[in-house]
């Protein structure tokens, strides 16, 4: 029982310590893809203002009447790890919230690293038995 204790005690520690990244302001790209063709996808970071936001951080994307992609990246207004399809102003696109430093670079938000660590040890436990 104690080893099990102890695992499930290192569990817990790998998955806060592998998902924990900054306290107060994160880091956010920001730009448009009207105004830096390096905004869009795939995403080229150079060239692109960096900003300090106190939730997190946001990348909406969609296509224009005529078909041309469109994305917008920014700070986001609220603190939340999530994308949604939405329309505004005629435009259908995802909208993508995240909290993580530069993490609306990406096209989807999803860390293996995380996953990989957690099954990683979820098997070191179970080898103690």
């Amino acid at each position: 029982m104690a080893n099990f204790v102890i695992g499930f005690v290192v569990l817990v520690g790998l998955v806060t310590l592998f998902s924990v990244d900054e306290v107060f302001a994160v880091k956010c790209y920001s730009c448009n893809s009207l105004t830096k063709s390096g905004c869009k996808d795939p995403f080229k970071k150079d060239g692109i203002d960096e900003l300090e936001c106190p939730s997190g951080c946001m990348k909406v994307g969609g296509k224009d009447d005529k078909g041309n992609q469109v994305i917008s990246r920014s700070c986001s207004p609220m603190k939340s790890n999530k994308c949604e399809e939405q329309t505004v102003a005629g435009i259908k696109g995802t909208v993508c919230f995240c909290e993580k430093a530069l993490c609306n670079s990406a096209e989807r938000h999803f860390r293996p690293w995380v996953m990989v660590a957690g099954v990683a040890s979820i098997i070191a436990v179970l080898r103690v038995f």
